[in-house]
């Protein structure tokens, strides 16, 4: 496992990270970002083909997603590679930001280029006060609340549009 705490922002703008993902074997950087949000990037190694300078910058997220929260970021990377296989984002995030909804009813999406905010895989850790997405895409992403299925018509599968090209799995909800 290759690993990096980043105290200098890893060559990234200020008030950014970068990390670096390798290739071939697990990775992860971590540090914070100038709003004080503490950010983990990790990799279970294979996510690229080559080894890729990530960037993590701070947005507001505020009216990218309908029901968004003020949670935000762009995540690019260097080369432009999306990756192959998932990353996972950890993030820190305070009580007060979430509005006072239950995390049950939180997930971390993607805005895509069309303005489609497409959910993904999202775990809050309550007692940590953290979340941990699971990306297969690098973009702009917001914190939203979703609304609950309650039956099969309204279940979900995401991303909606698949596009093979981009995107390396479906999850159904």
């Amino acid at each position: 496992l290759s690993t990096h705490t980043v105290t200098t922002n890893g060559g990234a703008p200020p008030g950014s990270l970068a990390g670096l993902i390798d290739p071939t074997a697990p990775s992860e950087f971590s540090g914070n970002l100038a709003n004080g949000r503490a950010v983990l990037m990790r990799s279970g190694g294979g996510s690229f083909s080559s080894e890729t300078q990530v960037t993590i910058t701070p947005n507001d997220g505020v009216g990218a997603c309908p029901s968004g929260l003020a949670i935000g970021f762009t995540i690019t990377d260097s080369p432009p590679f999306q990756p192959t296989n998932p990353l996972f984002l950890t993030a820190s995030y305070l009580v007060g930001e979430l509005a006072g909804l239950p995390p049950s009813q939180l997930v971390l999406a993607r805005v895509d280029p069309t303005g489609v905010c497409v959910p993904l895989e999202t775990v809050f850790n309550t007692t940590a006060r953290v979340f941990t997405a699971k990306l297969n895409h690098f973009s702009n992403y917001q914190v939203m609340r979703v609304p609950l299925s309650t039956s099969a018509g309204t279940a979900r599968a995401f991303p909606n549009p698949f596009r093979p090209a981009v995107d390396s799995y479906v999850t159904f909800d």
